[in-house]
């Protein structure tokens, strides 16, 4: 997500100059627009989908190209990831209870077990996979 923001603010700085009311140049390094997103920290949203979706409309309009194909996410797949995600990397009560809520589950051990049964992962990639062509068949570059 943070790849296709920086190419699109890169693609049309005019969006971010509104935002900001300063006047930058017609084109800024790959490692300026990043700075300019994050700052000195990293690429986060919260809330899943609706979290994306925020996090990409604070830099685009909503008519954009990659804002429209934020919308067009499947909500129930990318809140599933999110929440097994961070699971995963966290390993808190905290994240494994959201996670067993997002997948309707209250016995599961893990997030790659839970995944890996009856090729459940294969259902949440493939929404990831249909966000990566949406976003290449939209880009009009």
């Amino acid at each position: 997500m943070l790849d296709c923001l920086v190419v699109a603010i890169n693609n049309d700085v005019s969006v971010i100059r509104t935002e900001s009311q300063v006047n930058f140049p017609a084109h800024l390094q790959d490692d300026v627009v990043e700075y300019i997103i994050v700052g000195n920290g990293y690429f986060d949203f919260r809330g899943g989908k609706s979290g994306i979706v925020k996090a990409v409309k604070q830099y685009l309009v909503d008519s954009h190209w990659v804002t429209q194909a934020v919308k067009r996410l499947d909500a129930s797949q990318i809140d599933r990831l999110i929440a097994l995600r961070n699971w995963a990397a966290h390993e808190s009560p905290q994240s494994a209870r959201k996670a067993k809520a997002a997948v309707n589950q209250v016995r599961a051990r893990s997030a790659g077990s839970w995944a890996k049964v009856d090729g459940r992962i294969f259902e949440i990639t493939a929404a990831v996979r249909a966000f990566a062509l949406d976003i290449q068949h939209s880009a009009p570059y």
